[in-house]
Formats: structure tokens, sequence, C-alpha cells
């Protein structure tokens, strides 16, 4: 007889499937963000491409309802792997918490004749936290240990001001500071204060400071006082703002000590 055609048939297979969101965040709780996140299956029969938390330290992913691991890397943490069940239907939150590997940032401390000053201290601010530390420098060295980031480095001595910084990318690796953080020597110092004829301060004034071709000017605080760094010798200092009249001129004597005067 005639053979007759098989039917076709097809099938649908409904594969539960769950939306994860991914939270990343520092031992100390705060959010951290770029995280590189590579999701697998526990019985390693699928490995997803590495994804990249956002600078709000999330990412959601759909996947499919099963148990998986999630291996999260950043520069400057250890690398840290949590397992998780991906629930069909729900949101699955993960939290993953990097322990910070802290770095060992060292150096020298010069003052700009070349001499090793006698008691000095660094001190470092975090850009983005603004997280502080400090250490005491020991015959011209100094070493810090600091969290990732990045991190701004400068040096203090009673006496002397910083003539430079650092600027030092703290990635969990030592770090050796290529020229050494200079102090110069303060000269001579003009602190004084703005005032009206009245006798009331006069905030956000400018203050000038003339000698010879020189001329060096800085602004009232909220109380208007001023200050400014000068080299010893004699200043011309004036003082003016908008609405007010400018200050009669006034000769003052700036020494290697504190110098006081009003306007």
């Amino acid at each position: 007889g005639a053979a007759s055609a098989s039917e076709r048939r097809s099938f649908t297979y409904d594969v539960p499937s769950s939306a994860v969101e991914f939270r990343t965040w520092s031992t100390s709780r705060r959010v951290l963000p770029r995280v590189s996140l590579t999701v697998s299956a526990t019985d390693g029969s699928q490995e997803l491409s590495t994804l990249l938390t956002t600078d709000g330290g999330s990412f959601v992913l759909a996947l499919q309802a099963g148990s998986y691991q999630v291996r999260a890397t950043r520069d400057g943490y250890a690398d840290t792997t949590v397992t998780f069940l991906a629930d069909p239907g729900d949101t699955t939150r993960v939290d993953i918490v990097l322990r910070p590997l802290p770095t060992q940032v060292s150096g020298e401390v010069r003052r700009t004749d070349g001499s090793v000053p006698d008691r000095a201290w660094v001190h470092a601010v975090e850009r983005e936290t603004g997280d502080r530390k400090s250490a005491e420098v020991v015959d011209g060295r100094f070493t810090l240990r600091v969290s990732p980031g990045v991190w701004h480095l400068w040096a203090s001595e009673s006496g002397y001001v910083a003539d430079d910084t650092a600027e030092v990318n703290a990635t969990g690796r030592t770090t050796e500071l290529p020229q050494p953080l200079r102090l110069r020597a303060l000269t001579a110092i003009l602190r004084g204060s703005v005032l009206t004829s009245g006798g009331k301060s006069v905030a956000n004034a400018t203050v000038y400071a003339f000698a010879s071709s020189e001329r060096l000017a800085a602004h009232t605080d909220p109380l208007g006082q001023f200050q400014l760094e000068v080299w010893p010798g004699e200043w011309v200092i004036r003082a003016g703002k908008d609405g007010f009249g400018d200050s009669d001129p006034r000769v003052v004597t700036a020494a290697a000590v504190t110098t006081r005067g009003s306007e």
C-alpha cells in the first residue's frame, strides 16, 4: 500500500527564568562601582561572559532558574566568590562584599635645601571618599597604609609649607614615591583683619600686599580675617571690596615671625 507521510509536531518548552540583581560593596558598606563579575553554573555547565557593575555598584542579569556562583574582582580588593540560587519568576538579589587590600606607600621627605626635616608628617586624603591618613616622618622617610583609591599626599612641618604634592593610585601593591615630598621654609606671615569704619568685619574683601614690583593678594574669611605668606621686609598693604571705598595704604615690616595688621 502507499506510505503515508508522518505528521510533524513541534514542542515548546517553558524554561523558568529569574532576574538577578548583583550589588557590590566594600567592607565599610560603601557602594563599590565598576566591579568585574563572572557568573557560572555551579555544575560547570554554563559560564557567562564577564560583566561590569555600574557606577552605582549594580547589574541586573536574566538567568535560567538554578544554582550559580559569581566571582567578583577589582583592583585593590581580594577576589570574592558567592554562590546563589536563582528562583524562578522572582528577582534574586545577590550582595557581594569585597575586602580591600591595603597598599603600603613609602617615600622620602626633604626640605628644599636638601636637608632632612626634624619633625615632619605626611598627610593623605582619598579623592572620592575624603578619607584621611597621616604618618610621622622618621629620618626623612615615611610609610602609610591606605585603602584602594586615588590618594593625594603632602608633607607638613612647623615653620614650613608643602612645596609640592604627589598622587598615588592605591591598588594593593607596595608603592615607592619616585621623588621626595618637599618642604619650603616659611619666611614671614602677615595676618590681620578688615573692618568697616564702624568696626564691623568685612568678609570676602581683597587684601593686597606690595613690595617692589611684587603684588600678592588674599581674601578675608567670614570673620574678616586674612593671611598672606610673604618674605621679610617692608610691604604696603591695602584692602578693597565692591561697595566699599579702598582703604588707605599702610606700611608694615615683615620679619621672620608673624606680623599682625588691620585695615
